[in-house]
């Protein structure tokens, strides 16, 4: 866990305390504010980012070609 989690993670606690979910897990905390946690972040804008270089919104050749594509004949 990284520093930037833990604190997102004591933030979460503190939120809880204050609408009273101590001592559930931070998911449910997470879901109860309408956040996502860092990592989901993280794999969302990865995501994101190879569907713009697919498509060609983002123009990097270099990248595109060290993307294996598998095509059936």
């Amino acid at each position: 866990m990284t520093k930037i989690e833990k604190v997102q993670r004591r933030f979460f606690l503190m939120i809880a305390h204050k609408i009273n979910l101590a001592g559930y897990p931070t998911s449910v905390i997470e879901r109860q504010c309408s956040m996502n946690s860092l990592q989901s972040r993280r794999n969302f804008i990865d995501i994101l980012f190879v569907h713009r270089l697919l498509n060609g919104s983002i123009d990097c050749p270099d990248l595109l070609q060290k993307i294996y594509f598998n095509v059936p004949q």
